[in-house]
């Protein structure tokens, strides 16, 4: 008799445990809406040293959201985020076969926007531009070196062959994730190009 109450709690405990979600969008204050193109690679047929690789965005703040009729305004949503941040691997196939991280360095071209170079990886940043009501990002990667590259967006561009722009929301505004297709992208999610 003195076991069926620790067995009520086991149990009730146990459904407890069960019913919990594990939805990361139901504890952070967050939303994702699926919106193609958003951030392009301007793909040329070859490359030679000394060309520049481009990649951009300029999305509007007001994008269309699966299951309305009424765009939504992401600058609002967000609480005015200044930009929306994405990260990409830039790799280049060393002589045994590998893939390794390339670090362009001095070889980075910010036109609009922002890049910073991590341990292993890029982050872009798109920035709000008040007068075209646009988030927008430009940037070069300037080609010195012959060879085999490959540029990804991390794990939805191996997926779903897409990047994730991530608002820059301030304190317990909304965060936007915008999921986005990059064309450029082949079937395993890399966009690869040879420098001759």
């Amino acid at each position: 008799m003195k076991k069926i109450p620790y067995i009520s709690f086991a149990l009730l405990s146990f459904v407890l445990l069960v019913a919990c979600s594990n939805k990361d969008s139901e504890f952070f204050n967050e939303v994702t809406i699926q919106v193609p193109n958003q951030l392009v690679i301007d793909t040329q047929s070859s490359y030679t040293t000394q060309d520049t690789l481009w990649m951009h965005t300029a999305f509007s703040r007001y994008l269309p959201e699966e299951n309305f009729t009424n765009l939504l305004d992401v600058y609002q949503s967000s609480g005015q985020a200044a930009g929306f941040q994405f990260a990409f691997i830039l790799e280049k196939k060393a002589t045994n076969g590998t893939w390794e991280f390339y670090a362009l360095s001095a070889n980075l071209i910010e036109e609009l926007g922002d890049v910073q170079e991590n341990d292993g990886y890029y982050t872009g940043l798109s920035v709000y531009n008040e007068t075209a009501k646009t988030y927008d990002f430009r940037s070069g990667l300037k080609l010195t070196e012959a060879g085999e590259y490959r540029i990804n967006f991390g794990y939805e561009s191996l997926i779903n062959r897409a990047v994730i722009l991530r608002s820059l929301s301030q304190a317990n505004n909304l965060v936007v994730n915008i999921r986005s297709t990059v064309q450029a992208l082949d079937a395993s999610g890399y966009y690869s190009f040879t420098v001759n």
